[in-house]
């Protein structure tokens, strides 16, 4: 069944956090960024990427360590949040019975400087980046690290389908910050339990051409040797998602 593009759009500014064009750039200006350079293997269902994150410290306090959820690692085996989605949901996000998603942080460091990270939370799933020197009220750091996303197969925000590949949250995201802690709490299968601070996106992905790609934020493309190379910019937004499909049909 074709899917429209135009049904979409929404999903994609879900997430949008701003009002007007000079809002929006006023707002911006101060904003953490993600820089994100991803490429799809829409065979293994891997995201192989790069994110270098250019975080500004607004705490109002030294930090020692900087904080990331790694939402996939929900979807791992062992995770304790019912496999990422409710009992009463199991069956119909995943037909095909339980399939595993996760993440894999790879090389990490902080303005150039390698870094020592563990992975902690009830699920593996917080990102907590040592820092080598303490980051003061008001200072920049810029944070690089690669990462190996496995999307599972389950209808989902994070997962593929029959007809689409959702990646919502396949990336670090930057925890938040407040009453003198980083805020860690876990991923959860009702509502939208996501807590992230507003920030701006430069990304980049590579897939397949015969795919269309539809992503938070403005969007131009790019096509060589039956690859597709999608660059999108988001300012102001809470988040960052894509969705991949054969089935899309444009509208305009």
């Amino acid at each position: 069944m074709k899917k429209l593009l135009l049904i979409l759009i929404s999903f994609c500014f879900i997430f949008s956090g701003c009002g007007t064009v000079d809002q929006l750039e006023k707002i911006s200006q101060d904003l953490n960024l993600y820089t994100i350079d991803a490429e799809i293997d829409t065979n293994t269902h891997t995201i192989s990427a790069h994110e270098r994150v250019l975080f500004k410290n607004r705490t109002g306090t030294k930090l020692e360590n900087i904080c990331f959820h790694l939402y996939p690692n929900a979807f791992r085996t062992g995770a304790t949040t019912t496999k990422a989605v409710s009992n009463t949901q199991f069956e119909k996000a995943y037909p095909n019975g339980f399939d595993e998603g996760n993440i894999t942080i790879g090389a990490l460091n902080v303005n150039n400087e390698v870094c020592g990270f563990e992975i902690g939370g009830a699920d593996q799933n917080i990102l907590i980046v040592s820092l080598a020197k303490a980051l003061e009220d008001g200072m920049e750091a810029t944070i690089d690290m690669d990462f190996l996303t496995l999307i599972p197969n389950v209808n989902h925000r994070f997962g593929y389908g029959e007809h689409t590949i959702n990646c919502g949250n396949f990336y670090p995201v930057l925890c938040v910050f407040e009453d003198g802690e980083w805020d860690t709490g876990g991923y959860s299968p009702n509502g939208d339990p996501f807590y992230s601070e507003l920030a701006n996106f430069d990304v980049t992905i590579k897939y397949p051409s015969e795919f269309t790609l539809v992503s938070t934020g403005e969007q131009t493309i790019m096509e060589t040797n039956e690859i597709s190379t999608s660059t999108c910019t988001a300012k102001c937004v809470r988040d960052f998602a894509f969705i991949l499909s054969k089935d899309f049909e444009c509208v305009s």
